[in-house]
This record gives structure tokens, C-alpha cells and sequence, in this order.
């Protein structure tokens, strides 16, 4: 598994969080969206479902950089965790 940060296209947030899915983490990545912010997803081989709040932070944190340097961005949240057993999250992001 590399190493993967990049940012969710509309097309892929439509198409994995469709209207009619009201699952938390559907609704949670609609008003993130909303709010401005782009969906990231973040793929490591360190994540897993092991990891804590502060160590799935900490690595998105440093992958991040690569979209939008740390000084520059704003993390809202995770929006998604459920393919952390796989080594993914997403996360709401935007640059301020």
C-alpha cells in the first residue's frame, strides 16, 4: 500500500455520498462540502483500525502538507473513518 493524499473530485464526493445516504458520515462530508471545505483522502500504511484520534492526525497531518502546506490550511474534521481497517480516512480541509 503507498503513500496517497490527494482530494476528493465533486464527482466522487456526489458519488460516494449520494443524497439519499443520510449515514453520519455522508451527511458530515454534504455539510463539509457546503462549509467550503474539500474532502481529502488520506491513504498510509500506518493507519489502522489500532490507530487513535491523535495518530490518524498526526499522520494526515504531515500528508496533508502536500495538498496544503499545515501553516496555510484549516482541518475541520474526519468526515470518514470507515475504511481505516484499510488504511484510509477523509478528511475536510480548506486553505485559509
Amino acid at each position: 500500500m503507498g503513500k496517497i493524499a490527494r482530494f476528493l473530485s465533486d464527482e466522487e464526493i456526489k458519488q460516494r455520498y449520494p443524497e439519499e445516504n443520510q449515514s453520519t458520515r455522508a451527511r458530515l462530508s454534504r455539510e463539509a462540502v457546503q462549509k467550503g471545505y474539500k474532502i481529502a483522502l488520506v491513504q498510509h500504511r500506518l493507519i489502522n483500525f489500532k490507530s487513535d484520534y491523535f495518530d490518524l492526525y498526526q499522520i494526515s497531518s504531515g500528508m496533508l502538507d502536500s495538498l496544503i502546506p499545515e501553516h496555510c490550511r484549516e482541518f475541520w474534521c474526519f468526515t470518514d473513518l470507515g475504511e481505516t481497517p484499510q488504511g484510509k480516512v477523509y478528511c475536510a480541509i480548506r486553505k485559509n
